[in-house]
Order: structure tokens, then sequence, then C-alpha cells
């Protein structure tokens, strides 16, 4: 299953984060059924959730799920209920060339997408990175991890400066 958007470190486990409730609490969305033990409320099948107190996540962290495919890095939007099929996509106009030679779709003003089999792309990982806040900036410091799907193998690929995100190999940025 495919991760992204913002997550919380909430009592040394990873909950994504669905949104801030006001000013000082978040509502955090589990999986697991044995969450229910601490607190999280049913919802529906396999989704828990539980506000707590900001001061009570000890770490953000933003995800973001990546993928090569014909040698280029793309995000990874969704992947269909088999796991066979990804959406892959990029954002900005001066992919258009490449996205267009690649045959992606042109879904709205600078943003290209297309599905593709799993068995067509280099390997799928997440890139994590330490955020102020549910809102904010990243961390300054922070390192850019590259989390391997298969294995969960960890790899630091860039970090922030404080200003922009600086990547210790140019090839992880097409």
């Amino acid at each position: 299953m495919l991760r992204s958007g913002t997550h919380g470190v909430y009592n040394n486990k990873e909950y994504y984060i669905t949104r801030n409730i006001g000013k000082d609490k978040v509502k955090l969305l589990s999986k697991d059924e044995k969450d229910l033990e601490k607190g999280f409320e049913y919802v529906k099948e396999k989704h828990y959730t539980k506000i707590v107190p900001r001061e009570e996540i000890t770490a953000y962290i933003r995800i973001t799920p990546k993928c090569r495919y014909k040698d280029h890095i793309f995000y990874v939007l969704t992947e269909s209920k088999e796991r066979e099929e990804l959406r892959i996509g990029l954002i900005g106009s001066q992919y258009a060339d490449l996205c267009k030679k690649l045959g992606f779709q042109e879904v709205d003003r600078g943003v290209y997408e297309k599905w593709v089999l799993r068995s067509e792309v280099d390997g799928v990982w997440e890139e994590k990175i330490e955020k102020e806040d549910y809102g904010g900036h990243f961390k300054k410091g922070a390192p850019l991890l590259k989390v391997r799907d298969q294995t969960g193998e960890e790899e630091v690929i860039g970090v922030y400066d404080g200003e922009k995100l600086i990547l210790f190999n140019e090839k992880e940025q097409e």
C-alpha cells in the first residue's frame, strides 16, 4: 500500500494525519484494529481515528511516493486495487516534451499523468522528510530519506538547508 501526505509520530508510532482540528489538535488515521485499545474510534472497516493535541505529536513527516520509469523519476499518485498498475505523473510545463514522448496525458495545465504496469517501473520508494509541524516547512537540517518499497531500507539522498532541498545525487532530481 502506498503512503503519501503528512504523517505524525504519536506514542512512538507513525500515523497519517487527516487534518488539523482547530489550532491545537490533529486527527490521526490508523488501519490497525489494535489501536482501538489506544483510544482510537472505529469509523469503518480498517479505518480508526483519534483526535490528539498537537504537542503530543513528536514528529511531522512528509511522505512522497516515487518511482523510476523509462530512466526518469516520477511521482506515484495512486495504485490499482490489485497493485498491478500505478498512476504516475509530473507537474510543470518544463516536463511537457518528456511526458508527451512517453505517452502521458496533460490532465490540467502542466500536470501530466499516465497509468503504467508496476512491472514497467524500476522500483517504487517513499521519500520522507521531517517538517516543523502539520502545515509548516521542512525542518532545517532534516535529511531527505529514500525508503525502498520492498525492503524498507533507508538511504539519505539529500538535506533541507532551511531554504531548499539539496540533493546529493542530481539523478534523484530528474
